[in-house]
């Protein structure tokens, strides 16, 4: 959690789990999203989500305005190497 002016920023694991097709390949991935409570204690229309793969990383990351529940931003891994 993180504290601003205008209400809380939550991070959650879901405990789902998806399949996600990136250009580095198809990952089965935990789903994971970021959120915000306002002071009235309504939450956001507006969410981020990021998947992560075990033992790879993030693989794919949704970023949005805390007002709007579309999101503007998309972040896809294009490559990896695992060191030895």
């Amino acid at each position: 959690m993180s504290d601003t002016d205008w209400g809380d920023v939550y991070g959650v694991n879901t405990n789902e789990a998806q399949d996600q097709s990136v250009p580095a390949g198809v990952f089965n991935c935990s789903v994971n999203r970021i959120y915000a409570i306002f002071e009235s204690g309504n939450e956001s229309p507006g969410q981020d989500s990021v998947l992560y793969s075990y033992n790879v990383g993030e693989i794919f990351r949704t970023l949005s305005t805390v007002s709007n529940p579309e999101h503007i931003w998309e972040k896809r891994l294009v490559a990896y190497e695992l060191a030895d």
